[in-house]
């Protein structure tokens, strides 16, 4: 069977803090990732700025989106909080990382899958005068 399940998965930081520095950005496209592949989701592209990421990705029709999106935000946010808790501490309080919500969207019906790409790439590049 061939098919092709793309998705664009948005996270923001609880609060909308914009307090992820690149190396913070760098290590979450690393977890990320690595639990995309665990999921067996193949992963596009990812990027983000200091309030939110940006995951786009592959995925098989029997994903349970819901759950996969759950097990993304526990993960992800247990390993920040480990790796950089003094400093995460100052802005976030009770445990929290990201935002209860998420934003997920089926690519392909508004945006080429290359212009999603180009824009994740660019995210936090733009001059922002």
């Amino acid at each position: 069977m061939t098919f092709r399940l793309c998705y664009h998965l948005i996270l923001t930081l609880k609060y909308r803090k914009n307090i992820l520095t690149p190396e913070m950005q760098d290590r979450l496209k690393q977890i990320i990732t690595t639990l995309l592949v665990k999921w067996e989701c193949e992963p596009i592209e990812l990027g983000g700025e200091g309030d939110h990421i940006h995951i786009l990705f592959d995925a098989y029709p029997g994903l349970n989106l819901v759950n996969f999106i759950k097990n993304v935000k526990s993960v992800s946010s247990r390993h920040m909080r480990k790796e950089y808790g003094d400093y995460l501490k100052k802005y976030l309080w009770g445990g929290e990382f990201w935002n209860d919500g998420s934003t997920i969207i089926s690519v392909g019906a508004s945006a080429s899958i290359e212009v999603l790409i180009d824009y994740i790439k660019n995210q936090g590049k733009a001059d922002k005068s």
